[in-house]
C-alpha cells in the first residue's frame, strides 16, 4: 500500500519512474578531445584543441609544453629560481594562436566546455623528483578587457578549482578543491584545501596510466588504472559529495609545481595523451559568462524523489541576505540550509534528509522555501525510503 501511495505522489508531481530510481547521470556527449596524433604538423599543440601555456612573459622560464611522440610533453621550468612549474590549460577552444582575432573571440565566448564534466586522460611520469602533478578544473576565466587584452586565461594562482592529484612519489591519489586565495594551489592538501579523500595507488615511472575525474553538481568521483582503456574498473577509487560548490568555471589545467629544477633545463617531465572531456548538455544552466542572473529563482531539486540526498540550486541577481529552509507538510520548519549574506550568482545547497538535530526525517512530502530581497519561492520535494 505504501508503494502505491508513493507512486501516486510521483505521478501527481509529474515525476517519472526513471527519476524515482535516479542514479548519478551519465555524460551525454563529447565536449572536446585530443589524441595528439598530429605531432609532425602541430608540434606546439595549438590545433585540434588549443593548449594555452605560461612562459617567459609570465616569468616562467625553461618550461616546455609541446607535442612529442604523439603525446603532450610537459617539462617543469622555473619562476625566478624560487619555484618549479609547468602549466598547460584549455577551455576546449579549437585552436590557440596568440594575437589571432578568431582565437581571441573563441576565448571570450568561452563556450566549449561545461562545469559538469567527465575528464579522462592518459599520463606517463617520465622524470619526477619533487613535483606535485594536478589536473585542476572548473576554473573561471580571468576578468579582462577584450579591447586591450590578448592573453585571456584562467590564472591558476588566484582561481578556485577542483583538483585531482596523482603523486608517484608518495603513491597517492587525492581528490580536493582549493579556494581562490593567492597561491593556494601550491598548498597541495594543506589547510586551505578541502580534501574529499585520498587513497594509495602504486605508480611506476615510464608506465602509462588512465585517470578519470567525474564532476556533476555536488558529486565528485575519481579513478586511476593501468593497462588499456577497456581495463577500466567498474568501481571508483574516490567518491564524495561537496555540499558547497565553490566554482563553476570551464577551464581545465595540467600543472606541475615543486622545487625549481637544477640544472634549469632538467625539470620534471610528464606526458599526457588521449584527453576526452564529456559533458551533460547543461552548459547554459551554469553559464559563468552570462554574469549575474537576471531574476531570483529556486530550481526544482535534483534528484526528486530522492534518497538520501538532493541538491537545490538557486539564482541570485544581487547580493544580499538569503534564507533557504525546509518544511514538512504541517508547515513546521525542519532545517535551515542557508541563512546569511550571499553574493550574486548561481548558488547551490544540499539537503541530506535530516532535521536541525541531525536526525533522519521520515519519508514523505517536504517543501523548500527560498527568500531573498522580498522574493519567495517554494518547491515540493519527495523523500523516499
Amino acid at each position: 500500500m505504501r508503494n502505491v501511495r508513493w507512486l501516486f505522489l510521483a505521478l501527481l508531481f509529474g515525476l517519472t519512474s526513471s527519476t524515482v530510481l535516479a542514479q548519478d547521470p551519465e555524460p551525454t556527449g563529447i565536449l572536446y578531445q585530443d589524441d595528439f596524433s598530429d605531432t609532425a604538423s602541430d608540434p606546439d599543440g595549438f590545433f585540434d584543441i588549443g593548449w594555452i601555456r605560461f612562459g617567459p612573459a609570465q616569468n616562467l622560464t625553461n618550461s616546455i609544453v609541446e607535442q612529442r611522440d604523439d603525446a603532450l610533453y610537459l617539462q617543469m621550468g622555473s619562476f625566478f629560481g624560487l619555484l618549479g612549474a609547468v602549466v598547460a590549460q584549455t577551455n576546449g577552444l579549437p585552436k590557440y594562436i596568440f594575437g589571432d582575432p578568431d582565437t581571441k573571440a573563441d576565448l571570450i565566448a568561452n563556450n566549449f566546455s561545461e562545469p559538469n564534466q567527465v575528464f579522462r586522460f592518459r599520463i606517463k611520469f617520465v622524470r619526477m623528483t619533487s613535483s606535485n602533478f594536478l589536473l585542476t578544473t572548473r576554473q573561471k576565466q580571468d576578468t579582462v578587457n577584450p579591447d586591450t587584452t590578448d592573453f585571456i586565461v584562467s590564472n591558476i594562482t588566484n582561481k578556485a578549482a577542483y583538483a585531482l592529484q596523482l603523486d608517484p612519489l608518495k603513491n597517492k591519489v587525492l581528490m580536493a578543491k582549493f579556494p581562490s586565495d593567492s597561491l593556494s594551489i601550491l598548498d597541495v592538501g594543506g589547510p586551505s584545501w578541502t580534501v574529499f579523500g585520498s587513497t594509495d595507488f602504486d605508480f611506476n615511472l615510464n608506465s602509462w596510466y588512465w585517470a578519470k575525474f567525474y564532476l556533476y553538481e555536488t558529486t565528485l568521483k575519481a579513478k586511476v588504472w593501468g593497462g588499456n582503456l577497456e581495463d577500466e574498473p567498474a568501481g571508483w577509487l574516490l567518491e564524495a559529495q561537496d555540499d558547497s560548490v565553490w566554482t563553476r568555471g570551464r577551464y581545465s589545467t595540467f600543472v606541475m609545481s615543486g622545487l625549481p629544477p637544477f640544472p634549469a633545463d632538467n625539470g620534471d617531465v610528464v606526458m599526457i595523451d588521449d584527453v576526452v572531456v564529456e559533458g551533460f548538455g547543461d552548459a547554459t544552466a551554469v553559464d559563468e559568462t552570462a554574469g549575474a542572473p537576471a531574476d531570483f529563482a529556486l530550481e526544482q531539486n535534483y534528484p526528486n524523489p530522492f534518497n538520501p540526498s538532493t541538491v537545490l540550486r538557486y539564482a541570485l541577481p544581487q547580493a544580499g541576505l538569503v534564507s533557504l529552509r525546509i518544511y514538512d507538510v504541517r508547515g513546521a520548519e525542519v532545517l535551515t540550509l542557508v541563512d546569511g549574506m550571499q553574493s550574486a550568482g548561481r548558488q547551490s545547497a544540499m539537503w541530506h534528509g535530516v532535521d536541525a538535530s541531525g536526525r533522519v526525517v521520515p519519508a514523505g512530502l517536504y517543501f523548500a522555501r527560498l527568500e531573498a530581497a522580498g522574493f519567495s519561492q517554494v518547491r515540493k520535494m519527495i523523500l523516499i525510503k
